[in-house]
């Protein structure tokens, strides 16, 4: 209703009574636009005063307010001979019903209830100054009696200003009913669209590769309050692929609807999409042929991955406005939640992919050691019957050595009797026939024919070894080294034998005896020239093998020849300087290897030598 200010007396102007200076200044604003004269007062005594100076035409005023509220600024207005015909409008919330019967009991005029648009507001003064002119015309009290939460109330008043206020009351109750309703249905499509993002989240969750994310948000989509169809497309080097589409109307289901470019489409790529959900008209739909159902709207979810726009969903419907901002707020956050479970889901379909690449290179590597497999067994197979066939020509050449030493020894050993006994011969029966030199010359043939019978010996010896079967036995090797040491001792006065304490020791004792005699005498024989000479005698356990040495401060050798050691008449001294046959050290070689063993040697010229022998806790003969 417009106010036609020359119909009624506002030669006084409008009071406002208001403490808030921000309130006051809006109901200042909005009334100076219709009246002369808009005046401003910080309580209810400061209005009264105000009052007193120049009376109003109206007086708008507060309920709460300091020094003088609302109520008690009406009461004393309508008690005042000079002001009680200045209607009063009491601006509060209406939040209980007494409001209602203190404003009568004080004689408000009516109630403007908080918050109130400008409109309201100047219909409701436009409405009391109407009827002030008739409200003087008919001037009755009466009295109200109101049953309010059990108690009696009497109410004097004026009949039309009950009726007013009553009126007022109601209309203030019609427009609290209506935004109640209004509320309920903004709560209920609120809960209807936060239901379906929280049904969209729900299914991302699930959602293990790029296809089942897509259509399953647009699948929980159309529970969204207006949604109809929908489809998801993704940016690819500049391009777009459709993920997923859901319920499209028949006019884009033909091949090509989707080709190229859209708006929504180019204000991604462009940057515009980047923030809150846009409500777009859509191009395509505009542009299609066929049937679309009466779609028409979508709204541009931005699809979010990696600080940058991967994407968009496109939800649409019939109507314009589909969300709210509120939803649109929402749904950019279901935008960054389809952008994690789509990187996500490409995270899993390369570890799917990885694991599938693994399991086949590990199926190839599986199928490569079984043919290596096979082929190790045909290869041991071979070798098997290699180690048979060169055991048995083995076998075959140690008896043939032994049958050739044998021979040999026998043809050898006659002739050196022979001249033994010739030579002995001329000694004792032709002694005064024979000078110095001549003796001397005998002496040597005698040692000659000495020297060969031993090599003959040692040459049968070292052939049986091949032959002679191992009686293994556990046995303490500290004792075998002490006894062997003793016996060999005797002829080396000077030298000093320091035995430390050994590892048992499991193998034939006779054969190891041999070992630790060649091992011991040599490093006697070798060391015996030194002023002090000396022979260390030692060993450890090492894991699953049992170390021996021996070690001199003899001549030693040099390590260029360490190869020939354990050879077979290998020497590195002359004959002269240290007497031997060069069979001891390679019968030590071939008693320990029988032993499943190793030896080794090392030294320098001058520096002594330290010769050791290693044999394996579990024996391991051949």
């Amino acid at each position: 209703m417009a106010l036609a200010r020359n119909n009624h007396r506002d030669d006084g102007g409008i009071l406002i009574a208001e403490d808030s200076p921000t309130q006051a200044e809006q109901l200042r604003h909005a009334l100076a636009q219709r009246f002369k004269q808009v005046t401003v007062a910080a309580n209810g005594r400061e209005a009264l005063q105000a009052a007193h100076r120049h009376k109003p035409a109206l007086v708008i005023s507060d309920v709460v307010m300091p020094e003088m509220n609302g109520y008690e600024l009406c009461r004393a207005i309508k008690s005042d001979d000079n002001l009680r015909d200045v209607p009063v409008v009491l601006v509060t919330t209406l939040s209980d019903p007494k409001d209602v019967l203190e404003g009568l009991a004080c004689g408000a005029d009516n109630f403007i209830r908080k918050p109130y648009s400008e409109k309201y507001l100047l219909s409701r003064i436009n409405h009391v100054l109407a009827n002030r002119e008739l409200r003087k015309s008919e001037r009755m009290d009466m009295g109200v009696e109101i049953v309010l939460g059990g108690q009696r109330h009497y109410v004097n008043s004026e009949r039309q200003q009950i009726l007013d206020l009553l009126i007022g009351t109601y209309e203030e109750a019609i427009r609290l009913n209506e935004d109640l309703k209004e509320r309920e249905r903004a709560l209920a499509h609120s809960n209807r669209s936060l239901a379906g993002m929280f049904s969209i989240a729900e299914e991302l969750n699930k959602a293990a590769t790029e296809r089942a994310v897509g259509e399953g948000a647009l699948k929980r989509a159309l529970e969204l309050p207006g949604v109809r169809a929908g489809w998801i497309s993704l940016v690819e080097d500049g391009d777009f692929r459709m993920l997923a589409t859901c319920n499209l109307p028949p006019a884009l289901e033909v091949p090509g609807a989707f080709d190229g470019l859209c708006n929504c489409r180019r204000k991604l790529l462009s940057g515009e999409l980047d923030s809150v959900t846009n409500i777009l008209e859509c191009d395509r739909l505009q542009k299609a042929k066929g049937d679309t159902q009466g779609l028409l709207y979508h709204a541009s979810v931005p699809i979010w991955g990696g600080g940058q726009s991967i994407g968009v969903v496109n939800l649409v419907g019939s109507e314009r406005g589909l969300f709210n901002d509120d939803d649109l707020k929402n749904l950019f956050t279901v935008g960054n939640q389809l952008g994690v479970a789509l990187a996500r889901a490409r995270l899993h379909g390369n570890l799917e992919r990885l694991v599938q690449e693994r399991t086949t290179a590990l199926a190839a590597e599986m199928a490569e050691r079984n043919r290596a497999e096979v082929e190790v067994r045909k290869l041991n197979t071979v070798l098997e019957q290699r180690v048979i066939e060169r055991t048995a020509q083995l076998e075959a050449a140690n008896k043939e050595l032994e049958s050739f030493s044998y021979s040999v020894s026998h043809d050898l050993r006659s002739p050196l009797r022979a001249i033994d006994g010739y030579t002995r011969m001329i000694e004792e029966d032709h002694a005064a026939r024979v000078d110095d030199e001549g003796r001397r010359m005998l002496g040597v043939v005698r040692e000659s024919t000495a020297y060969m019978a031993r090599l003959i010996d040692d040459l049968l010896a070292f052939s049986r070894l091949g032959r002679k079967p191992i009686a293994t036995a556990p046995f303490d090797m500290t004792a075998l080294a002490r006894e062997v040491a003793e016996e060999l001792a005797a002829g080396y006065p000077s030298a000093k034998i320091e035995i430390a304490e050994l590892p048992p020791a499991l193998g034939d004792r006779t054969l190891l005896k041999q070992v630790w005699a060649n091992l011991i005498g040599n490093a006697l024989k070798y060391s015996a020239k030194r002023e002090s000479p000396r022979v260390e005698i030692g060993g450890r356990p090492n894991g699953q093998e049992n170390e021996y040495w021996v070690r001199d401060n003899g001549v030693g050798f040099d390590m260029r020849y360490a190869d020939k050691l354990f050879g077979v008449f290998q020497r590195l001294h002359r004959q002269e300087e240290f007497p031997g046959t060069g069979v001891g050290l390679a019968i030590v070689h071939r008693v320990v290897t029988r032993h499943g063993g190793r030896v080794s040697a090392e030294g320098g010229v001058n520096e002594g030598a330290r010769f050791s022998f290693v044999l394996p806790v579990k024996g391991g003969h051949a």
